[in-house]
């Protein structure tokens, strides 16, 4: 009998075909479908990433890290997403499957848990102009990803069983409110039992865009999170509510960002080295963080932004009763703390400072990390300097390729031992492929 380990690489590698060659003939990729959206659209995706990782134990023991500890590899790995969308006036359906795996091996997946999942499907009724509601299994990511992301950069990307009401009482509004079971690339966290080990969001989501003026977009939102322990008596660990703002201001060549959340409640403690939910006893929650970033296009070239930001996530003092961890519940640090992902937006702070350039089809993003943490063992993370490179080769096809490098300070380490003779390297190198279109 077949493995399901070699069942997933065999339909890994069929929907790779299949993308390829429905997106072969003229061009990868097609035309945006018409204003009319009423038919069936098939898209897809193939992503193969080769990456290198070097020294990420900077020199010692893995043990003494105070860092996400990331460990050393080379592979290459895969993702494969086919989807096909169903769209009328009054209702819209969808179902896209999506397969991860790495070259060579047997197991399946980068996480060897998941290989062919569905990673959506959904149905979605539009009763009136200015409402619909969709129930079933769906990404739910906002603003940019810092509280709630889609993880895209993860082969292996989130997603969610829910259900989601959109409300648009203006051209400029939309307000959604939503409730769903988190689920990892389309596989449960643990072995299937009812309350055990599994993570549930609610939450409110609403924001004000427009094209022109000061104030281009404002968000505010307001989330309840709460994870049940991976034990059959189903404890949980985990109350969590967070509410905050983000806005968007922008006046000729210069545009600021802005977000901050105050997050309150009871959670285990949160272990960032071995990325741990729970490493002891629940205490009550006061958190907050917030992110800034300045971006100036120059007359440089034909498009030359300066790019400053600082963010702030706030730390536990162990000398209170009340734990100050912000914890990041389902956002990214990948884009904005560090494209080596050493850092999670807790007991942080930063700096970073870079460019991006697009001159025709080849885009340039350079940015440089000052972290820090800031209770406990503070002083001085370390630094880390990214160099990203994408280049559209063809309609629907994008080579990317990428190097990190991260110098470490003495709060890398619990002991605060110096390892900056032997810093972190990170390379890697992906091809994008997509074809069709949805509505």
């Amino acid at each position: 009998m077949m493995s399901s380990g070699k069942a997933g690489v065999i339909w890994a590698s069929a929907l790779s075909a299949l993308a390829l060659m429905m997106g072969a003939g003229e061009g990868a990729a097609q035309e945006s479908p018409p204003e009319s959206t009423y038919g069936v659209y098939v898209d897809g995706e193939v992503r193969p990433r080769l990456e290198f990782r070097l020294h990420s134990n900077l020199g010692g023991e893995p043990d003494d890290l105070a860092i996400t500890r990331r460990g050393d590899y080379d592979r290459i790995s895969q993702r494969s997403r086919l989807g096909v969308t169903f769209e009328q006036e009054m209702w819209a359906a969808r179902v896209a499957l999506i397969a991860v795996s790495i070259w060579g091996r047997s197991g399946l997946t980068v996480s060897d848990e998941v290989g062919l999942s569905l990673y959506e499907g959904w149905a979605e009724m539009r009763p009136m102009e200015a409402l619909s509601l969709k129930v079933g299994r769906f990404p739910i990511s906002y603003g940019e990803g810092r509280v709630l992301s889609g993880s895209s950069w993860n082969q292996l990307p989130r997603t969610w069983d829910a259900v989601r009401m959109k409300l648009f009482p203006h051209a400029t509004l939309r307000i959604d409110t939503f409730a769903g079971q988190y689920r990892d690339g389309g596989d449960s966290q643990v072995s299937g039992q009812p309350l055990a080990g599994d993570d549930y969001l609610i939450g409110t989501y609403g924001w004000y865009q427009v094209d022109q003026g000061l104030v281009r977009r404002a968000d505010v939102y307001a989330l309840h999170d709460w994870r049940q322990g991976g034990g059959a008596e189903g404890e949980v660990t985990e109350r969590l509510s967070t509410v905050g703002a983000r806005v968007v201001l922008s006046a000729g060549p210069v545009e600021l960002e802005a977000e901050g959340a105050g997050q309150f409640g009871r959670a285990c403690p949160v272990d960032v080295a071995t990325e741990s939910q729970c490493a002891g006893d629940r205490r009550d929650v006061r958190g907050y963080f917030y992110d800034t970033e300045l971006s100036v296009d120059l007359p440089i070239l034909s498009d030359f932004d300066v790019v400053v930001g600082h963010a702030f996530a706030s730390g536990d003092d162990p000398g209170t009763a009340v734990d100050g961890n912000y914890r990041q519940l389902f956002g990214s640090t990948h884009s904005f703390h560090g494209k080596m992902d050493f850092v999670r937006r807790t007991n942080l702070r930063e700096y970073r400072l870079g460019f991006d350039v697009s001159l025709g089809p080849v885009s340039l993003v350079e940015r440089a990390h000052l972290l820090e943490r800031v209770e406990g063992n503070a002083g001085i993370i370390g630094v880390e300097v990214d160099s990203l490179v994408a280049w559209g080769l063809y309609k629907g096809l994008t080579l990317d390729a990428g190097y990190g490098v991260f110098f470490p300070g003495e709060a890398a380490t619990e002991s605060g031992a110096p390892r900056g003779e032997r810093p972190a390297h990170w390379v890697f190198m992906q091809l994008r492929g997509t074809f069709g279109s949805r509505p």
